[in-house]
């Protein structure tokens, strides 16, 4: 009996670090160029959800690269 409790315990600690796992965000990255393909620093880029109506805004870093972070699942 008290080798099911101490297995029922040590399941029951792994579990919640399973589910934490499981991710309801994603994050958009890319990288701002014009025409000629050249890198372009400082550009606003907004990501706005069609649904909700939630509008995030970055602006790209010196390498014309951006990443908006933590969107819930939606349209963008």
């Amino acid at each position: 009996m008290r080798k099911v409790f101490l297995l029922a315990f040590v399941i029951g600690l792994a579990l919640p670090s399973f589910a934490l796992a499981q991710r309801t965000t994603a994050t958009v990255r890319g990288t701002v160029r014009d025409a000629t393909q050249g890198l372009l620093p400082g550009v606003t880029v907004t990501a706005t959800n069609e649904d909700t109506g939630l509008v995030r805004s970055v602006v790209s870093n010196e390498s014309g690269s951006f990443s908006v972070p933590d969107l819930p699942i939606g349209r963008y």
